[in-house]
């Protein structure tokens, strides 16, 4: 009876340790084959955009032109990087150029990808830029609405992010207000909507004033995201910066936590941040808040805040604008990270706080 009873013990024990090797080398090759999957994806993913970005085989007109909207389509939609997008569309542009002329419609749209990417990389970029080669992407840029019939808002959008280029690396005034004259003068009677051709001269005027803002009282108020009354009078004595920002804005994102880490080590100093964020609705800013921790007010107030973008000339954001303790505007143009010989935020704050 006994060694009937131990027989039933050696075979549980037997069956209880098959099952745990199945376990065992069912999850490892589960494992295994996660790995795989991924490392194939990944290989896909990397033969894919080499696909996309080579140009061996592209020569015919519209298959440079197809080949320039599907680099601009995966930028959008895949956050391709602009240096890479860029090279790529210059090389195409080149090539394009050889077949037809500056005025054949295939090559104004294609320029006019390439433009967007131009100016998309020079504003990225960190380093110094000779005024004669920002001097050329202007040129380039108003050539190229020169030679369109007809314009949206949309077309004029790398024309705002240069001009605000300009003035976020301190170019001279003289050349400034020379490129928003060129501007003014590509583009008079090209916009077909009444709507737009009143947001282009709202934007054109909010460029030129932005040459004079320094120095000047700013007027600022609204509620909170909780209904709470912001008021810009009720920051007297203290440095504050105006943070305008989105949620789907990703430099905004990359840089929250430096602009925190200022916040937190500035604040006990005199400094404080208004948040001015360009969203439409507040469901996701309310999570993005809570999410991140941000301590600072946010002036929700969608229409509101984006005429004060205009009125500030702010083409781009993230962009930050530092009022001194009576409210007037120190500078337009804060960077947080230094570029060039320029100052950043933290230099800033160590100067006057």
């Amino acid at each position: 009876m006994s060694v009937h009873f131990n027989s039933q013990a050696d075979s549980s024990k037997h069956r209880r340790r098959l099952t745990k090797f199945a376990i065992v080398l069912g999850s490892l090759v589960l494992l295994i084959g996660v790995f795989l999957g991924t490392f194939w994806n990944v290989c896909s993913e990397v033969d894919r955009r080499l696909e996309v970005f080579a140009l061996d085989d592209v020569e015919s007109v519209p298959q440079l032109l197809m080949k320039a909207r599907r680099l601009h389509l995966g930028y959008q939609i895949e956050d391709w990087k602009v240096p890479e997008t860029n090279e790529a569309l210059s090389e195409i542009s080149r090539r394009m150029r050889a077949k037809v002329d500056p005025t054949d419609p295939s090559y104004i749209e294609v320029k006019g990808i390439q433009n967007f990417y131009r100016v998309m990389a020079i504003c990225q970029s960190s380093e110094s830029h000779r005024i004669q080669e920002i001097n050329d992407l202007g040129d380039d840029l108003f050539h190229w609405l020169a030679c369109r019939e007809s314009l949206t808002s949309s077309d004029l959008e790398p024309v705002f992010r240069y001009l605000n280029f300009l003035s976020t690396r301190r170019i001279d005034n003289a050349t400034q207000v020379n490129a928003i004259d060129s501007l003014h003068d590509s583009v008079g009677g090209k916009l077909s909507e009444d709507q737009e051709v009143r947001q282009f001269e709202n934007r054109i005027a909010a460029f030129r004033r932005r040459l004079e803002l320094t120095g000047k009282k700013l007027e600022l108020s609204g509620k909170t995201l909780s209904g709470d009354l912001v008021d810009l009078d009720d920051f007297n004595g203290k440095i504050v910066l105006l943070d305008f920002w989105s949620t789907t804005c990703r430099p905004c994102l990359r840089e929250l936590p430096e602009l925190k880490r200022l916040f937190v080590q500035n604040r006990s100093r005199g400094f404080s941040i208004i948040g001015v964020p360009a969203d439409r609705f507040p469901g996701k800013l309310l999570d993005l808040v809570d999410e991140h921790e941000i301590s600072w007010s946010q002036i929700w107030n969608p229409e509101a805040n984006h005429r004060l973008m205009e009125e500030l000339g702010i083409a781009s954001i993230p962009s930050y604008v530092l009022l001194d303790r009576d409210g007037r505007i120190i500078s337009v143009d804060v960077r947080l990270t230094a570029i060039s010989d320029e100052e950043s935020l933290e230099e800033l704050l160590r100067k006057i706080l």
